[in-house]
């Protein structure tokens, strides 16, 4: 988490924020390894509108 943080030049408890609010929005955990792989595979869909 801290090497993200300082990466994004963020504060460690704004990306725990983030991801928290990641998965409220979603159902899905990105601190949990498959739900992780499962939220990555949704974004990376070809499906997705922002790959169009």
């Amino acid at each position: 988490m801290q090497k993200c943080a300082t990466a994004l030049h963020l504060h460690r408890n704004t990306i725990r924020y983030r991801l928290k609010s990641i998965e409220q929005l979603t159902g899905l955990s990105p601190f949990r390894l498959p739900e992780l792989i499962h939220l990555y595979l949704a974004l990376n869909s070809d499906s997705h509108p922002s790959n169009r």
